[in-house]
């Protein structure tokens, strides 16, 4: 059997242009995927498709959909398949209609937590839900998701002690939960001002209990947010915002210089970070504004946007779509006079709030927490790939493929954003902070997914390279676009066996392609 290449650039550009001409690869376009928006209020859930274009909302048929008595906190998977919603009956988690975004109860819910949850995470791959109950002596509750069904399945050992730990000495109470990207560590604030450290076992979710760091006794953090590369975490307390880098290998946490900083008058102030890690909001639910900063990418330092902060007439809470481009804050009559969602669009630049035609949108009586499950996706200009593979005890395999991103597209950014592999039935979905950036237009990833070892780059081509380099040098070829390159290998045990004719798919944060081919299959 043929091992993979020790090289990832296994596919030279000119060369695999001649590869194309043979007809080894082909060129397919991306559907559009809806997303939908979700809040959670003391009837139900309700339901609301996005414009991708607008951020205009709609309502989802059947909306809204029972969820049992005290519906609050609310989370989407990021499969986009489920979300679950976490009130007094414990979580009911549904199942998503991916053409509609009517929801369907699965089998077994709702399932029995502790007393009052204040916060709820998922993480990037899906596998683990953690909710913090800040009345049990044992705060986190883990779950285990059923990718097929989204059923819960509680984690051996759930549910884990916050307050009675070396650390902690009966002062812990758990206020928030927030998971880094990879999945790594689950960081825990607790009321008295401990900020505690678990490692998550990658097979069972099981927490063990690695560090903590000291927010300052009688602090009282309220919320906390990692960055989508995992590099820093950041927790609000009265009027400020403590930030903290990472050591990714232990989790451990070390204050950024300039911390803390200053974050209005709430008492309680809540954060979110948008999905490309650039900007981060605040809302001071003791004023009804929402606080806006620029993440330093560096050093993590946070410097207060211009024309920050906007204003709402009430808050309840916040959720940014996966795009980055469109902003919805809850607003409830249970914290000002309004009851509905305001809408704004985010300058990808600067940061700053804008609302957008028809803000606010009328929802059911006072929405609490609101969730955003699905991805909106623009199609590769091109998208061409060709595969190999050799079927052995451990099957192995070899993609290589290039794209190219129009003239009006953002560019990419693999290490900020999610990155997922299709090939045939097998896919692997890559965390945002997973790959590494080499050089100036090279990305890099080296792990194991889904029981298969994978290697991966992207590597933006030379245009010098290009099989029309004849032309460009002349002035008739003009750069369009953006050219891309990727090479994929992996080794493991698949859940099933390739065969032909073979699908190849790619997505990177919001765009996407997708060819079907002939795979040179060696067994």
């Amino acid at each position: 059997m043929k091992p993979p290449a020790k090289s990832c650039r296994a596919f030279p550009y000119a060369v695999f242009s001649v590869l194309l001409v043979l007809g080894y690869a082909g060129q397919a376009f991306a559907n559009a995927k809806p997303k939908f928006l979700y809040d959670s209020t003391p009837g139900g859930v309700a339901g609301y498709a996005i414009d991708s274009t607008t951020g205009a909302l709609s309502l989802v048929p059947g909306s809204p959909f029972a969820a049992g008595t005290g519906a609050g906190l609310i989370a989407a998977n990021p499969s986009g398949k489920f979300i679950y919603v976490i009130g007094s009956a414990g979580i009911s988690a549904y199942a998503v209609d991916g053409t509609t975004g009517a929801l369907t109860a699965v089998s077994g819910s709702p399932l029995a937590t502790g007393g009052y949850s204040r916060s709820v995470a998922i993480d990037q791959s899906g596998k683990f839900l953690y909710v913090a109950d800040d009345i049990s002596h044992n705060n986190i509750w883990g779950y285990t998701i059923d990718a097929t069904t989204g059923a819960l399945t509680p984690v051996p050992g759930s549910p884990f002690d916050t307050e009675e730990t070396p650390f902690t000495r009966g002062r812990g109470n758990a206020s928030a939960v927030a998971i880094d990207p990879l999945g790594k560590f689950l960081y825990v604030p607790t009321e008295k001002g401990y900020l505690l450290t678990f490692k998550i076992d990658s097979n069972t979710g099981a927490l063990t209990l690695a560090s903590s760091s000291g927010y300052g006794e009688g602090a009282q953090p309220s919320t906390i947010a990692v960055d989508p590369s995992g590099k820093f975490v950041y927790v609000t307390g009265q009027r400020v915002i403590e930030a903290y880098t990472v050591d990714g290998t232990t989790g451990a946490l070390t204050e950024v210089s300039g911390s803390p900083f200053a974050a209005g008058i709430a008492y309680e102030p809540l954060v979110t970070i948008d999905p490309l890690g650039k900007f981060i909001y605040v809302m001071d639910n003791t004023d009804g504004s929402i606080l806006a900063y620029i993440i330093d990418g560096n050093t993590g330092a946070l410097t207060p946007i211009a024309g920050s902060p906007v204003a709402p007439a009430a808050l309840s809470s916040m959720a940014i779509d996966p795009s980055g481009k469109f902003a919805y804050v809850a607003e409830s009559a249970k914290v000002g006079p309004n009851n509905g969602l305001a809408a704004y669009g985010i300058d990808g630049t600067k940061g700053t709030l804008a609302p957008i035609s028809g803000s606010p949108f009328a929802v059911g009586t006072n929405p609490d927490f609101v969730a955003i499950t699905g991805t909106s996706t623009e199609p590769f200009d091109t998208f061409q790939a060709k595969v190999e593979i050799d079927v052995d005890r451990k099957t192995t395999f070899r993609v290589g493929g290039f794209f190219k991103l129009s003239k009006t597209s953002n560019d990419i950014d693999p290490v900020s954003e999610t990155v997922t592999l299709q090939l045939g039935t097998f896919t692997a979905t890559i965390p945002a902070g997973a790959f590494r950036k080499e050089g100036k237009h090279t990305f890099k990833y080296e792990g194991r997914i889904n029981n298969v070892d994978l290697r991966m780059t992207i590597d933006q081509a030379d245009r010098d390279d290009h099989k029309d380099r004849k032309d460009h040098d002349k002035g008739k070829d003009k750069d369009d676009g953006k050219d891309y390159l990727f090479t994929a290998e992996g080794k493991g045990d698949f859940p099933a066996k390739f065969v032909n004719p073979v699908t190849v798919g790619l997505t990177i944060g919001d765009y996407e392609g997708s060819v079907t081919v002939r795979a040179d299959i060696d067994k």
